[in-house]
């Protein structure tokens, strides 16, 4: 054991933030292989159906906490950049800016949703939901542009939200 500490609540999942910096000889680098010295840049990220928590590694320290009375999180996931989080309850679907904890989004969809995805491609960053339609037949998959909804909400700080 590198390192414990006591989170508050019994998570249902953990996950390290895609996005790190680690510098090395002076100059910044991104991505896997840090040493020790990095560990102070690096995030985890816990949840539970009410609760999401973001932890910095070197110390325990809680950095965001994300609570609601309603089930928010039967799973997280970040944008491959990390500056999103997306979590998905039911029939809803949210996406967290991780800088400040706030919903960027709120995605509500008529049947269960049963897994998320983030993509990205040189101008956009895409959320995949896929949800049932029936117990026999297939899942349907719903696309959603992230980037313009981002850049509107970081202007005039409204959450965004769809039916689909």
């Amino acid at each position: 054991v590198v390192n414990k500490w006591k989170i508050g609540y019994n998570a249902e999942g953990v996950l390290f933030s895609p996005h790190r910096q680690c510098s090395s000889n002076g100059s910044k680098m991104e991505g896997r292989g840090c040493g020790e010295s990095e560990k102070e840049d690096m995030q985890v990220l816990t949840h539970n159906d009410e609760c999401i928590s973001m932890w910095r590694v070197a110390n325990g320290e809680c950095v965001m906490k994300i609570e609601k009375e309603e089930r928010i999180a039967y799973k997280c996931i970040f944008s491959p950049n990390g500056d999103m989080i997306a979590s998905f309850s039911k029939f809803d679907c949210y996406v967290w800016d991780v800088q400040t904890g706030k919903c960027i989004s709120h995605i509500r969809v008529k049947l269960i949703v049963n897994d998320i995805a983030f993509s990205t491609s040189s101008n956009d960053t895409t959320l995949a939901i896929v949800h049932v339609v029936s117990d026999v037949t297939r899942d349907n998959i719903r696309l959603c542009s992230m980037c313009t909804r981002l850049e509107k909400w970081r202007k005039d700080g409204k959450i965004v939200v769809w039916d689909l």
